[in-house]
């Protein structure tokens, strides 16, 4: 696939986070899983309305994350998002849905914040994602056999986490802090585009997760060569 100077730029700087190597193990002892993606798009129902003409253009290692926050047509999504990252090489994770991931065949399962209290039942051979604000969180995602944590919001977002109340973005520091708290990998979400990411360098972060930045640089309106 030939990518756009857009889509480029933020694939390769996705990318200089990410050890690359596929190591056990990473820089400060984290824990490193074969094939994690450096870079993620998440989807939400009212920012990526047809999320799946983005997927099916991401480079062959990323990840799709599926936030279908109980839309009606969250089974249609899915079964267009498995057969769109199928297609490209992509791994399909669902947030909250543990019924849908095992009804579309995705590869595993996104924990939102307040699911580390009580996890559901992993079944073998799912890959595990969640997102962990604080160490607390970081602890009981290694407890509970999480493959990878997201770490948010990095920088101020968009979509409902831009409206939380109090809602304060760590910055570069508060990555960095966050990161060196947890052996597992982290990837950064939050207000990314791929300037912002090339300052995270040197964080710790193993990867970027980003809505708006991931369609625009690969979705329907990407300029295209």
């Amino acid at each position: 696939m030939i990518l756009s100077p857009q889509a480029r730029a933020l694939w390769d700087a996705a990318c200089a986070l990410s050890p690359g190597s596929g190591a056990d193990v990473g820089a400060n002892g984290t824990r490193v899983s074969p094939g994690l993606p450096p870079l993620w798009f998440l989807t939400d129902p009212e920012r990526t309305p047809e999320p799946w003409r983005t997927a099916e253009r991401l480079p062959a290692g990323a990840g799709v994350i599926l936030r279908h926050f109980g839309r009606p047509e969250a089974r249609d999504t899915a079964l267009r998002l498995r057969e769109a990252t199928t297609s490209a090489g992509v791994l399909f994770l669902i947030a909250a849905d543990p019924e849908l991931v095992a009804a579309v065949g995705a590869d595993g399962l996104h924990l939102p914040h307040g699911w580390l209290e009580t996890p559901p039942a992993i079944p073998p051979g799912w890959r595990l994602s969640a997102a962990c604000r604080s160490r607390e969180a970081h602890a009981r995602a290694e407890a509970v056999g999480v493959e990878v944590v997201f770490v948010s919001p990095v920088f101020f977002p968009g979509g409902r986490s831009g409206a939380r109340p109090g809602m304060t973005p760590l910055g570069r520091e508060g990555l960095a802090a966050l990161v060196r708290s947890t052996r597992l990998p982290v990837i950064a979400l939050g207000g990314l585009d791929a300037a912002r990411i090339l300052t995270l360098r040197g964080s710790g972060a193993r990867g970027a997760a980003a809505v708006e930045a991931v369609q625009a640089a690969f979705g329907d309106q990407a300029v295209r060569p």
